[in-house]
């Protein structure tokens, strides 16, 4: 029986349904520690809870107390996995595991670069030293590379939130289309649908700049998320006198899938996401897809494949949106 021991920070769906499949495997044993039971500013229904393997989350003194004795033993594990490496708890845990010379995996799922001297030197001191680093794409290859991985221990793997049951063989027709549309109250021409959570970093303030830049009579624009700058958006649609935008609260996958059927064009004005998983749920319903092109994004639409990749420029996402009306 191997024994893996993963360190995660959160139980994000997309984490817990692939440490669930690992755990699946006859001869694999899983534990694994959730350093959150939730945060980013996310709903807490997001977060999973359907775990089938042995698991911890940290925020009481038992659960803290059952990690540091795994923590002490990490030597009765045969290999470990710092799913999201660069928390403090995570690099406490990759030097023990360098002292207790056992094997340790680093993950990234998509990165931005931005070089500091001081982050640089730790990020080089546990990504040369990992026995291997999983990467998402090109992006999180590169990351590793800068910081002194050796190619030959580089695994790419393909970072998605679906599963083969989620994938459309085709998109709706324009029948299934409008009695989705009939059933979601959402009865217009186009629809342009973005879905995030409603913070700062996703640039959805910047999406409501372009939107005021376009001439869109007949297009309605659909916001879906929740978070802490919804009133902030409120104010900016009512000062700029749209219209034609509609904010909707947390939806569930299940839910949020009938949104993608029902629209025609995916907005990810995000730019500082690693990857967006929100971008292949939305290729995966055939949509065209409109994305700042500074992010892990540009893996997955490999240049101008399924959309438009652009620039962090409120007249160029304007333009490219504009585009896509035709």
């Amino acid at each position: 029986m191997i024994k893996v021991f993963i360190q995660s920070i959160y139980p994000a769906p997309y984490r817990v349904g692939v440490f669930n499949k690992i755990n699946e495997s006859e001869n694999i044993e899983v534990d694994v520690v959730f350093e959150q039971e939730n945060g980013d500013n996310r709903n807490r229904e997001w977060f999973e809870k359907n775990i089938k393997f042995n698991n911890i989350i940290l925020k009481e003194k038992d659960s803290i107390k059952t990690y540091k004795d795994k923590i002490k033993n990490i030597k009765k594990y045969d290999v470990v996995l710092a799913y999201d490496y660069s928390s403090s708890k995570s690099m406490k845990l990759m030097l023990k595991c360098l002292i207790n010379k056992k094997p340790y995996l680093i993950n990234c799922d998509g990165a931005i670069i931005k070089p500091n001297f001081i982050k640089d030197c730790i990020k080089r001191f546990f990504i040369k030293r990992a026995t291997a680093c999983l990467a998402n794409g090109k992006s999180a290859k590169d990351y590793f590379l800068r910081y002194g991985a050796k190619e030959e221990n580089i695994y790419i793997h393909k970072f998605s939130s679906l599963y083969e049951k989620d994938i459309l063989k085709e998109p709706l027709n324009k029948k299934q289309k409008e009695k989705l549309r009939k059933e979601l109250d959402l009865n217009y021409e186009r629809i342009y649908l973005t879905i995030g959570s409603f913070t700062h970093r996703k640039g959805f303030d910047n999406l409501i700049e372009a939107i005021n830049k376009v001439d869109s009579k007949n297009e309605y624009f659909v916001f879906i998320g929740g978070g802490e700058e919804i009133e902030n958006y409120n104010q900016k649609i009512k000062e700029y006198k749209i219209n034609n935008i509609k904010i909707i609260d947390f939806k569930k996958k299940e839910e949020l899938f009938k949104y993608y059927d029902a629209s025609d064009v995916f907005v990810f004005p995000s730019v500082t996401e690693t990857q967006g998983l929100v971008t292949i749920e939305a290729m995966m319903t055939g949509l065209p897809v409109v994305a700042i092109g500074e992010m892990g994004t540009a893996d997955v639409m490999q240049g101008d494949n399924g959309g438009f990749m652009v620039k962090h420029d409120a007249e160029e996402f304007s333009a490219k949106v504009l585009a896509l009306l035709s």
